[in-house]
């Protein structure tokens, strides 16, 4: 940190987020750390839109949470079906 609290980023992090000269950052602190966060172009889009990385981050990610959610549908349904079906004879 400079005497005037400024920071350097990273050039290669800089390349993977594709920032600009000027470009606008968030910051908060999250369990003692800093964290960074380009800022949205729009912030009403960023809040009232889908939830970022509740599901997870990555294309992958979501779907392997889905399966997972899926199967446990599956399994409580047979459950259920188990508990309810009492055969032709009742």
């Amino acid at each position: 940190m400079s005497s005037k609290r400024q920071i350097t980023i990273p050039a290669e992090i800089v390349r993977e987020l594709d920032l600009q000269p000027g470009a606008k950052l968030a910051v908060w602190v999250d369990d003692g750390e800093i964290v960074l966060h380009p800022r949205p172009q729009s912030w009403l889009e960023h809040v009232t839109g889908p939830p970022h990385g509740l599901y997870g981050r990555t294309k992958e990610e979501i779907d392997a949470y889905i399966r997972e959610v899926r199967e446990g549908w599956d399994e409580r349904a047979r459950k259920i079906e188990g508990e309810h079906y009492r055969g032709p004879d009742g």
